[in-house]
């Protein structure tokens, strides 16, 4: 996972100024964010309970100008991200198809051209999603609960302490579950390229199932297929729903409690009524980062498994390269075949060719002829070298 990771972050790094100029609305945001419950606590601290009608005008119209700023910062985040994710997507498609056309004949001998489609568009929305405004409300969330904590703590170090008892139980559900989600996601797309396969099999060969009469039973391969992908799909959604509600369970009650112990602190005269709120407020948005920052590992890693296969394909090196090799500067033509035998890696059981010998001068027209099966159409394979013999040399123009 660490080197697919690294691909990732490859991929962002590539597409780094949407991200950039995005990061810099995060920041303002962030700031935003920050000050909104400061502002209350002076509103109820020095404007209502003081009766400063003046002050409270003033401190009202900052609010409205917080909230103008945060507006503004959070479109033109959402927007920048969003670009991003998209180029993100757009890049890893084109060098995955740029990936499979330098792959060797006998990578598609074992792979179906419907399962390949399939994968091709299927398996880079999840990363898409992970990387648009998912990982924009992340990083803000993510930052805010960093500096949020550090004001909780300058506010009340006791509801502080009280309020992080979320933070272990959080921790360990999406460590747990997390890699649940990420395994079953790899299964779901897995499923959905065999059911993809499927679709293209049987759309290509309509003419053959319509004179079989054969759509009842094509329908009811396509449909287990389905079902097949759904029974993962489930066990999926079921990790990452427990994950939720653990996260939301601890935060909440953990939230609640240092109401609870606030609310006797006011009573007792030991924190102002300004100064409760502003630490509920501060308190609510650090555990929603902790809630997002949870809900992101999760589905970071549904991302991750989804992607595998694609970055799988990144890292393949085919064994038949198209570049590098000998390059003569005459060719006389001539094609000579020595000893050459020939098993199909998709079929290591069937020789196709057994010690086969032939020489074909320069200009001469030779028709090989035999049955189905006989390895006509090898022969002509191994002359364009989509495979290497098993034994002996292809030698094309001397």
């Amino acid at each position: 996972m660490t080197a697919q990771l690294a691909r990732i972050a490859g991929l962002l790094w590539a597409e780094r100024r949407p991200y950039l100029i995005g990061s810099l609305f995060v920041a303002t945001s962030i700031v935003t964010a920050l000050a909104y419950p400061y502002v209350i606590r002076l509103i109820i601290d020095e404007a209502i309970q003081r009766g400063q009608l003046q002050r409270l005008n003033q401190l009202s119209l900052v609010m409205v100008g917080i909230v103008l700023v945060e507006a503004l910062s959070t479109c033109g985040r959402d927007y920048c991200f969003g670009l991003g994710a998209e180029r993100v997507g757009l890049r890893l498609r084109r060098l995955v198809f740029e990936s499979l056309l330098l792959q060797d004949i006998q990578f598609f001998d074992s792979r179906d051209t419907g399962e390949i489609t399939t994968r091709l568009w299927a398996d880079v929305p999840p990363l898409e999603y992970v990387l648009g405004e998912e990982l924009a409300d992340t990083l803000r969330a993510t930052v805010f609960s960093l500096f949020g904590t550090a004001l909780l703590f300058y506010t009340s170090p006791k509801l502080t302490a009280l309020t992080l008892l979320a933070v272990p139980p959080i921790t360990l559900a999406t460590g747990l579950l997390g890699r649940r989600v990420k395994m079953m996601a790899a299964d779901v797309q897995r499923a959905h390229a065999d059911a993809g396969a499927s679709a293209t099999e049987v759309l290509a060969g309509v003419r053959t199932v319509r004179a079989f009469s054969h759509e009842a039973e094509e329908r009811g391969r396509y449909e287990r297929q389905l079902w097949r992908a759904l029974g993962f799909a489930r066990r999926k959604v079921q990790a990452r729903a427990v994950l939720g509600g653990v996260s939301l369970i601890a935060g909440e009650c953990a939230a609640l409690l240092a109401i609870w112990v606030g609310g006797r602190l006011v009573i007792t005269g030991q924190m102002t009524t300004g100064a409760l709120i502003s630490f509920i407020l501060y308190a609510l948005l650090v555990a929603r980062g902790f809630r997002n920052a949870s809900r992101f590992a999760a589905e970071a890693l549904r991302a991750i498994g989804a992607t595998e296969w694609a970055f799988d394909l990144l890292g393949r090196r085919p064994v038949i390269p198209l570049d590098g090799g000998e390059r003569p500067d005459t060719l006389d033509g001539s094609v000579t075949l020595e000893r050459v035998r020939f098993r199909y890696p998709a079929r290591p059981e069937v020789e196709a060719l057994k010690g086969i010998d032939l020489h074909i001068a320069p200009g001469e027209v030779v028709a090989v002829v035999g049955r189905s099966g006989s390895g006509k159409s090898t022969l002509l394979n191994l002359i364009l070298r989509f495979y290497d013999p098993t034994h002996g040399r292809v030698l094309v123009g001397g």
